[in-house]
């Protein structure tokens, strides 16, 4: 995979994460209103948590992710053309 593969894969997680994140801290607000209003049993308030939880572990897999193809990125795009950054003397 070459770098332009690897910016799109690095592009990808970066819009996935920022969804998920995005659903997650919406779960999070949705168990505590509904905790604050008294509207919820108590089940669909823990079920709003570990679901928050589950979604939660997601992102940290697609974090490893995304950190491991940006350490590839960086590896791949300095390996190319060493003239990119002379060396000043």
């Amino acid at each position: 995979m070459g770098t332009v593969g690897v910016k799109t894969k690095i592009d990808q997680l970066s819009f996935l994460i920022g969804n998920l994140s995005a659903s997650q801290k919406l779960l999070t607000q949705v168990a505590l209103d509904f905790q604050g209003l008294a509207l919820a049993k108590k089940r669909q308030i823990k079920d709003a948590i570990e679901q928050a939880d589950e979604l939660g572990e997601v992102l940290r897999v697609l974090i490893c992710d995304l950190k491991e193809l940006t350490c590839r990125s960086m590896e791949l795009y300095f390996d190319q053309d060493d003239s990119k950054f002379p060396i000043k003397e």
